[in-house]
């Protein structure tokens, strides 16, 4: 959900990327890979799930899409996570473009690429799928649940995406001595599986604007609340950024060793050793 920390180790996090470097264009890929499968995978369970008859009958769809998207969510990690960090949502990405933890140029390459990334998984589905089964679960789409209103929905949206970034940002801060280090997929699949949990009941649990336009798209329905679903991810993604700096980062690193004074003025100063123990101030 984050970039993998040897990117920032390796000194690969902020520099200029050149578009003919073979490694920039892996790590593009590797997005929209990561979140066609994420989509597809997602929908898939999704549509067999809340379908009322046939095989999809009696699945609880509250439960197995939880897991279902903590699973994959887990899986990619460690998959794609090293060539681009499996950010898999814009609004991720755009959080760790506006902490300088993604190269901007990166970022704007991202983007487009997760967006059609999840179009292609939501493509796939809508082929694979009995039709009454797409007609009757929308493809997964994200919809507000009868008597929530769009105000509702999108606190809702707001407060799930910034506890997934700010998660992002503890697992991702790239420091070697930072004092909470943690397990990134599993800590991850069960953020995943929480807000799932406490969101699907309300909004359908989007997170992630390219899994709400994916099957949107190719249905062609944009909802009149459908915006909730790219507002609510970024701005709480954003808040998440304003917190984690202002708030959280200092407990990570309170422990850390005390910056070295290498200044020359200070060795000037500091008194030499005689060989017979004492010193003195040149």
């Amino acid at each position: 959900m984050g970039y993998h920390r040897r990117h920032a180790l390796d000194n690969l996090l902020h520099i200029p990327w050149q578009l003919k470097d073979r490694r920039l264009w892996r790590a593009v890929f590797a997005e929209f890979f990561g979140t066609f499968i994420m989509v597809f995978v997602g929908l898939m369970n999704i549509v067999g799930s809340e379908y009322d008859s046939g095989i999809g009958a009696g699945i609880d769809n509250l439960v197995t899409p939880g897991l279902t998207f903590a699973a994959i969510i887990m899986t990619l990690i460690h998959i794609i996570g090293p060539t681009s960090g499996c950010h898999i949502n814009p609004a991720v990405t755009i959080s760790l473009m506006a902490c300088r933890r993604c190269h901007f140029i990166k970022g704007l390459l991202y983007l487009p690429m997760q967006f059609a990334g999840g179009t292609a998984g939501a493509a796939m589905v809508y082929w694979i799928a009995p039709e009454p089964w797409v007609e009757e679960t929308y493809l997964g789409m994200n919809r507000l649940k009868p008597g929530i209103n769009m105000g509702q929905g999108l606190v809702v949206e707001i407060i799930g995406t910034m506890i997934l970034v700010l998660l992002v940002l503890v697992i991702s801060d790239p420091d070697p001595k930072k004092d909470f280090e943690g397990f990134p997929a599993t800590s991850a699949g069960f953020m995943v599986l929480a807000c799932v949990f406490f969101m699907a009941p309300f909004t359908g649990c989007s997170l992630n604007p390219a899994r709400s336009f994916a099957p949107a798209m190719i249905m062609l329905d944009f909802a009149d609340y459908h915006w909730i679903y790219y507002v609510g991810p970024v701005s709480g993604g954003l808040i998440a950024v304003a917190l984690y700096y202002t708030m959280f980062i200092q407990g990570i690193h309170q422990f850390d060793d005390p910056p070295e004074d290498n200044t020359s003025e200070n060795h000037e100063l500091q008194p030499k050793q005689k060989s017979n123990g004492s010193s003195e101030v040149p």
